[in-house]
């Protein structure tokens, strides 16, 4: 098991579109999560960005949330790249979660949680 340490963090975009006129109109969102990492083999560093898109079902409603978030974490540079890129995904994503989540409750909306999908070192392609 591959040891990582979340040195700092950041929101880098924030976008929040918001022009429903009914507010009686409801869509299912639609979300699309991905996260890539860079490595920084020589301070045994890397750098961990999930970008969410959320949209909705049908093109005449006019909601888009993006939300750009990156952590900075330690590893051993002998760690297999493949279970780094899991490890230190598996532990950004709550910040991802949770920054979602106070954004639609401060935007009034009903809370969403975003479904974690269980990325797997197979899965992986460094």
């Amino acid at each position: 098991m591959v040891k990582t340490i979340l040195l700092d963090y950041e929101i880098s975009k924030l976008i929040f579109d918001n022009s429903i006129i009914d507010t009686n109109e409801e869509f299912q969102i639609q979300t699309n999560v991905n996260s890539h990492v860079n490595y920084d083999e020589e301070n045994e560093k890397c750098v961990c960005t999930y970008t969410l898109k959320m949209s909705p079902d049908r093109e005449n409603v006019q909601f888009n949330v993006e939300v750009v978030i990156s952590g900075v974490f330690s590893y051993d540079k002998h760690d297999d790249k493949k279970e780094v890129h899991v490890e230190v995904s598996r532990r950004l994503f709550p910040y991802l979660q949770s920054t979602t989540s106070a954004l639609m409750a401060v935007a009034g909306l009903p809370n969403f949680v975003i479904p974690e999908n269980e990325l797997r070192v197979e899965d992986v392609t460094v």
